[in-house]
C-alpha cells in the first residue's frame, strides 16, 4: 500500500511506495521497462485523473572495461597511447562514462605515491579522470581514449586502472590493471678488442 507523511487535511503529503519484487521477473528485471501513474484522492472523495505516464528502465546489468594500451608488465621508452574498451553486456541500456586512476608507483612499484590529476600530479588518492569516447554506438563494445600524463620519471613504475559506468549508474566490480615501467636511458655500448686484421695481428 501507498504510505502518507503527514496528517489527513494537510495540503501536500509526501508518498512512499514499496519497491516491487524485480527478482520475479525474468533476469531479475534486469532490462525490463516500467510504466508508472499516479493519483490522489481528498478526504471529500475527490479524485483526481491519473497523471501522465512515467517510463523507467530497471538495470542491474554491471558494465566492464579493458585497457588496450599501455599493455601490463611491459617497459616503454615513451607513452604515446592510453586508450581502451568498455561495453555494457545486453539488457544493459548503455554506458554513461569511462574513468580512469593514473598511478605514480615509484622505482621499486612497492606503493601508490601520486595520482593524475589531469594536467598535474597529485598526492590526492584515488584521483578519478574521465576518458572520452573516441567510438561510441547502442549498447555493444565502445573505444575511449585518454591524453597521456606528461612529467614521466626515467625508471619509474606507472599503473592505469580503468572503470566503466552505465546510465543506470552501475559500475563495473572487475577493474582492469596495467602496470609498466618508464625507460628512457638510451643504451649504451662499449669496444672491448680493436685489432688490425688486415696486417694479419
Amino acid at each position: 500500500p501507498v504510505s502518507l507523511v503527514g496528517s489527513s487535511g494537510d495540503l501536500n503529503r509526501a508518498w512512499t511506495y514499496p519497491t516491487p519484487n524485480f527478482a520475479l521477473l525474468s533476469g531479475s528485471g534486469s532490462g525490463h521497462r516500467f510504466r508508472v501513474q499516479v493519483r490522489a484522492r481528498d478526504v471529500a472523495n475527490n479524485q483526481q485523473t491519473p497523471s501522465l505516464d512515467n517510463y523507467f528502465e530497471y538495470d542491474i546489468q554491471l558494465p566492464t572495461s579493458s585497457i588496450l594500451n599501455p599493455t601490463d608488465a611491459s617497459e616503454n621508452s615513451k607513452w604515446q597511447y592510453l586508450n581502451g574498451l568498455g561495453k555494457d553486456p545486453y539488457p544493459g541500456m548503455g554506458l554513461d562514462i569511462m574513468q580512469l586512476l593514473i598511478i605514480d608507483r615509484g622505482t621499486l612499484n612497492d606503493g601508490d605515491y601520486f595520482w593524475w590529476a589531469g594536467s598535474s600530479w597529485t598526492s590526492t588518492a584515488n584521483n578519478w579522470v574521465n576518458a572520452g569516447w573516441t567510438s561510441a554506438v547502442g549498447t555493444g563494445t565502445w573505444s575511449w581514449s585518454f591524453t597521456p600524463p606528461t612529467g614521466l620519471t626515467d625508471g619509474k613504475y606507472y599503473r592505469v586502472i580503468s572503470r566503466s559506468r552505465d546510465k543506470a549508474l552501475n559500475y563495473d566490480v572487475v577493474l582492469a590493471t596495467a602496470t609498466f615501467k618508464y625507460d628512457s636511458t638510451a643504451p649504451q655500448s662499449k669496444l672491448l678488442d680493436l685489432r688490425d686484421y688486415q696486417n694479419g695481428d
